[in-house]
């Protein structure tokens, strides 16, 4: 196998370490979870390894913004805060990328509009923007693997703590017109399963990991 142009020697063996993370995940400790689509009504679940579903959504991407949300028997809706300048929009249409701060939105009760957390920027382009603010919390999303087939990102707190670990893996669901999505499989640390909201936090998150890696609409 030839060398790759433009790697360092530090980028090959982080790759090496980066693809032994992803053969090991299976056997990380926490909840496994992984999305499975159901037709009627059209919905997709995130659904564990033992069949229980901790989360739905109704559009392709969970964070569309006609997306309503179903965990822990509430019904959460986005609203957008601030938007794209025009520039910006321009940029996009020629190609170009958003930046981190360009884009806020809240997903809140259905009922109640009270807001459970906040996403700003995306995930595009092989740039990892998208931050999400939940209450007492500020979490990045950073994305190791310079090919999707070893893709790996990881949920980490303000203190280093690792939230939410996840895997693309595409031997799930390669089918024709598959939802990039149902290639990604997600484990919740034991420490994250200890925050409040972690269903919603894995719900607006786990697609991040795909569109990462994909050259069109940012997630």
């Amino acid at each position: 196998m030839g060398r790759v142009v433009g790697w360092s020697p530090a980028d090959r063996a982080a790759e090496v370490v980066v693809k032994e993370e992803w053969a090991k995940f299976p056997s990380l400790p926490g909840t496994h979870l992984s999305l499975q689509r159901v037709r009627r009504p059209m919905r997709w679940n995130l659904v564990t390894s033992e069949g229980s579903v901790w989360a739905s959504y109704d559009k392709w991407h969970s964070t569309d913004l006609k997306s309503s949300i179903v965990a822990g028997g509430h019904t959460y809706k986005w609203r957008q805060v601030s938007g794209p300048s025009t520039k910006d929009s321009i940029l996009k249409w020629l190609g170009g990328t958003k930046g981190p701060d360009d884009d806020t939105r809240d997903l809140v009760d259905a009922v109640t509009s009270r807001q459970a957390l906040r996403v700003i920027g995306h995930h595009g382009y092989c740039k990892a923007t998208m931050q999400v603010i939940s209450p007492g919390h500020t979490i990045e999303l950073p994305v190791r693997g310079r090919k999707p087939k070893n893709g790996m990102m990881s949920a980490i707190d303000e203190s280093d703590n690792h939230l939410i670990e996840y895997r693309l893996n595409y031997s799930r669901n390669g089918g024709f017109n598959a939802n990039p999505n149902s290639r990604v499989e997600i484990a919740v640390t034991p420490i994250g399963m200890s925050l409040p909201g972690i269903q919603l936090l894995v719900a607006v998150t786990f697609g991040c990991l795909s569109s990462y890696y994909y050259c069109g609409e940012a997630l």
